[in-house]
């Protein structure tokens, strides 16, 4: 039975420093309180006591612990090299437990290689076996193609087969007829010239002048009915011809002309229909033609424009422009339902150009010639066109033909003002914006730049050489009248 004795003899001979010894942590201490605690063991494991085997043993290395510890000098040595000693062995016990855990590592990821590894050549052998599987139906489905081609052309052989034997019998069906139809039409000829012979030899053994048979249909309506009546038709009239039988002959001439009339009319009708088509068609076309070569007066406004974009105005026309972009814009501007193209843009720029220059001439002599007026488009005739006060806006010539003779002054402010086109919107905008600022004393510029800025697409310089340009035509047109 154990004994505390035992247990204390079990505890020194386990300890692992001299402080295990005496139970107690490994810290300075005072040395009487290691003598204390020597004396209280001493008295359990001394040989004389205690009877332990191995008491001499703990006794021996109770004595060596208390004559170390009791020494403050050599208890502070062993304190030394003892942290020293657990320091080392702390990192002998660090690097053991790296190891250890290196060693971990390196199994945990010789594992996860060969996990992966192991998946790795599943997939290969998962892909390679899916890959088998559609070669294998690439194969079945090439067979299955091959197969179905196989039978396509067998087929398509059969049918071509039975549509050439069908051909080849319609052909001789056809050849059969034809060369029937051709027998039963040299017969009917035949048999038409032995009877007009036969009748001639009566005649000429009867002493008869006329030797003609009237019965007897002739050449043309032979002919008529070799083309009109089918091969069976034709054999019946053969039939009645020999017999004699001149109503039924009469009959089938009769049956003929009237088919061979009837085709004609309608042939003449197809023909008419087919021409009053033409001509609708034509007509159509036509007008397709005139109402896409007319232009607008918002895309004459946009051409005009475009033109000067491109370095083109009234008096120089010419140059290397790109008409392709004057129709590039005309066309995004005005939203054209028949786009316009660069050759008609340039072709209509110049016919405007010369316009202008016919109308802005000036003339040569007063009774040699006279400068042609311009004339604006026709307005609406509201409030705005009935003030005729002060500078507002004189009324618009009603004639683009009218002549009258100007000054030069005139002459050069018509030019000026038809350097830009101006379409109806604009004009019914000009006279409005005249009839609402009317002419007060002051600065006029801030009147005409009220006017310009209510014209869309006109400035106040080009409005007041609008006003210029009518108010001299009119100046003139009543000069002339008074004349």
């Amino acid at each position: 039975m154990a004994t505390d004795t035992d247990g204390i003899v079990e505890r020194i001979l386990g300890a692992s420093n001299h402080f295990e010894v005496f139970d107690m942590p490994p810290v300075e201490v005072n040395g009487s309180t290691i003598t204390k605690l020597y004396r209280r063991l001493a008295l359990k494991v001394h040989p004389d006591k205690c009877r332990h085997p191995d008491g001499p043993e703990a006794f021996r290395r109770l004595t060596v612990a208390n004559d170390t510890l009791s020494d403050p000098g050599q208890q502070r040595i062993y304190l030394r090299e003892f942290a020293e000693k657990a320091k080392a062995d702390f990192a002998k016990a660090m690097q053991r437990k790296a190891r250890a855990k290196a060693e971990a590592a390196e199994r945990a990821a010789a594992e996860e290689a060969r996990k992966k590894a192991a998946r790795a050549a599943e997939e290969q052998a998962l892909k390679e076996a899916i890959k088998a599987d559609k070669k294998k139906e690439r194969e079945l489905r090439w067979q299955q193609a091959e197969a179905q081609k196989a039978r396509e052309a067998a087929e398509a052989a059969a049918a071509e087969e039975a549509r050439a034997a069908e051909a080849a019998a319609m052909k001789e069906e056809a050849r059969k007829k034809a060369k029937a139809l051709s027998s039963a039409r040299r017969r009917l000829r035949n048999t038409r010239a032995a009877l007009e012979a036969a009748a001639a030899e009566e005649a000429a053994a009867a002493g008869s002048a006329d030797g003609t048979n009237e019965a007897l249909p002739t050449e043309d309506e032979v002919e008529l009915l070799c083309v009109r009546l089918p091969e069976s038709d034709l054999v019946n009239v053969v039939v009645a011809l020999l017999t004699g039988d001149a109503s039924a002959v009469a009959a089938a001439v009769a049956k003929a002309e009237k088919e061979a009339a009837a085709e004609a009319a309608e042939t003449a009708a197809a023909n008419a229909a087919a021409a009053v088509k033409r001509r609708e068609a034509s007509e159509a076309v036509a007008a397709a033609k005139a109402a896409a070569s007319q232009w607008s007066d918002q895309e004459r406004a946009a051409l005009v424009k475009a033109a000067k974009q491109q370095g083109q105005t009234f008096q120089r026309v010419g140059g290397n422009a790109n008409w392709d972009a004057v129709a590039l814009y005309v066309n995004t501007t005005c939203e054209c339902q028949n786009p316009r193209q660069g050759d008609a843009c340039r072709t209509e720029f110049r016919r405007l150009a010369n316009e202008h220059r016919r109308v802005t001439s000036p003339p040569t002599s007063k009774a040699a010639s006279s400068s042609q007026l311009p004339t604006p488009p026709a307005r609406s005739t509201g409030a705005a066109s009935a003030t005729t006060t002060g500078a507002e806006m004189p009324p618009c010539p009603p004639s683009s033909k009218q002549e009258s003779e100007s000054s030069e002054a005139a002459s050069g402010a018509a030019a000026n003002a038809l350097d830009d086109e101006w379409t109806d919107s604009q004009q019914q905008a000009l006279e409005a914006a005249l009839a609402a600022h009317p002419a007060v004393p002051g600065d006029p510029s801030a009147r005409w730049k009220a006017i310009g800025k209510a014209v869309e697409g006109k400035s106040a310089k080009q409005c007041l050489a609008r006003f210029k340009t009518l108010r001299a035509a009119l100046k003139a047109r009543h000069e002339q009248g008074e004349n």
